[in-house]
């Protein structure tokens, strides 16, 4: 999801053009940030009725009063355009790659990623860090998603989505905050970290239906090799 720096670098990518968007009067910064601050809060929002992508358009439809498909061309064209300026902040993670050459080889790979992007900014940056989409049976996106992290909700639809359960998988990530919340859905959770060349096990919350750990990726790998013997 990156550093606090990116998200800031993508702001002021994005500002500029949500500051073309149609409207009367005509946009201006302040405008322009109010705008993406509604994006931010809708894409939030537990409306479990609408899709990621949906409760965004309908910012847009609400405040410039345009069509759903203006909405939704316009805040396409404004991501696609913003996107790449955060390029440089996204370079390849050490043992990923070879970890997922290893583990398709065994398992089902599903990218669980936060849905608040369509499947081509997704793959676009995937690609930036040397992941090659075709290894996942399925992309998480926000015109397929009703939730995003660390809402366990997310969680929840995944399973739902792809038709597993809870106990047959484990989610693999490196953010405490976004991806522990599984453990809550009753999906074990890894969290990597490269410092950690042993396994530790992790603390949960209180609500927890599974355990976490942590470690590196050669940890991860020794771990998940004792459900193939």
């Amino acid at each position: 999801s990156g550093t606090p720096l990116t998200h800031l670098k993508f702001i002021f990518a994005i500002l500029p053009e949500l500051k073309k968007l149609p409207t009367v009067p005509k946009q201006n910064w302040i405008t322009a940030y109010r705008n993406l601050r509604s994006l931010s809060k809708a894409l939030r929002a537990d409306e479990p009725e609408f899709t990621n992508l949906k409760r965004m358009t309908r910012v847009l439809e609400n405040e410039l009063n345009i069509s759903t498909h203006q909405s939704e061309s316009l805040l396409l064209n404004a991501l696609r355009t913003a996107y790449p300026s955060i390029r440089r902040d996204f370079t390849p993670l050490t043992g990923a790659s070879d970890f997922l050459s290893w583990a398709k080889q065994h398992f089902k790979l599903f990218l669980a990623t936060n849905p608040a992007w369509p499947k081509d900014l997704v793959e676009m940056r995937m690609n930036w860090g040397g992941i090659n989409p075709r290894l996942f049976e399925s992309i998480t996106t926000f015109d397929r998603m009703h939730h995003c992290k660390p809402s366990p909700h997310y969680y929840l639809e995944i399973l739902k989505h792809e038709g597993l359960n809870a106990d047959d998988c484990i989610h693999i990530g490196n953010e405490i905050k976004m991806d522990l919340p599984a453990t809550i859905a009753g999906i074990p959770v890894f969290i990597v970290d490269q410092a950690l060349p042993q396994i530790r096990l992790m603390q949960t919350d209180a609500e927890a239906r599974a355990q976490a750990w942590t470690g590196n990726w050669s940890a991860l790998q020794k771990l998940l090799a004792k459900e193939l013997v």
